[in-house]
């Protein structure tokens, strides 16, 4: 790996590897952490389709949503990502009615 000084960390309790991590770093990220409400944290960032419409999405098994679109209140930013190919489009507003967090956009980069 590139990153010489990140550690990764991988257990199936969620709230166990965070007690391991914080003895060995200041941040920590989790990945799909959104629905791990027994985890403490500062910030939550939410990633999102950039031309995913929310009025299609469903939760699973159905869809792609592990949770409500109403849970995105508890997000404090979304990154909106562009898939590779993909039109630039900056949609947003629609999300707006279920959070106040500030929307920023992306493009998904793959390397290696």
């Amino acid at each position: 790996s590139e990153l010489k000084d990140v550690s990764v960390i991988i257990g199936a309790d969620r709230v166990s590897a965070c007690r391991a991590a914080e003895k060995i770093s200041n941040v920590i990220i989790l990945d799909d952490g959104f629905q791990h409400r027994r985890v403490h944290r500062d910030i939550n960032i939410v990633v999102y389709p950039a031309n995913a419409k929310p009025k299609r999405q469903r939760l699973l098994p159905w869809g792609r949503l592990r949770e409500p679109l109403s849970a995105l209140k508890r997000a404090h930013a979304i990154v909106r990502v562009r898939e590779i190919g993909e039109e630039e489009n900056k949609p947003g507003t629609e999300l707006k009615k279920y959070t106040d967090a500030q929307i920023f956009y992306g493009n998904r980069i793959i390397e290696g």
